[in-house]
């Protein structure tokens, strides 16, 4: 399909378990990309798929659709503008539904990155 359509960029849609091997395929292909999350269940894979994505200057992104919704697009202006004045402290909870992945922290991260997501949207970089 990639050497056929020569797409302008790729969305990787698969189970959570099976991103590293197309996305690695996709990246070596040359091609801008977004693949749902989580990337990878492995940091070593991670680093891979970054590290090949940014040798080949493709943009490489992953969706997090919170992001996106009313009350969190209302939270960020609200920050920006300093309405809530200075933030020195957050928190997040998500719940999660408890998946079939048989990975023993599955929850974490395939559920619970929405809350990591939202605390460096919202508040910046977690050091």
């Amino acid at each position: 399909m990639l050497e056929a359509e020569r797409p302008d960029l790729v969305s990787i849609c698969l189970p959570n378990l099976d991103h590293f091997g197309p996305t690695l395929q996709v990246i070596e292909a040359g091609y801008h990309l977004l693949v749902e999350k989580p990337l990878v269940f492995d940091l070593g894979k991670a680093e891979t798929l970054l590290d090949e994505g940014t040798r080949r200057d493709l943009f490489f992104a992953l969706n997090f659709n919170h992001r996106y919704a009313r009350p969190v697009r209302m939270a960020r202006e609200a920050i920006e503008r300093g309405l809530l004045g200075d933030v020195v402290f957050a928190t997040w909870r998500f719940g999660g539904e408890p998946s079939g992945t048989p990975h023993l922290h599955a929850n974490l991260i395939e559920t619970q990155c929405h809350g990591f997501d939202m605390l460096e949207h919202l508040c910046g970089r977690i050091e």
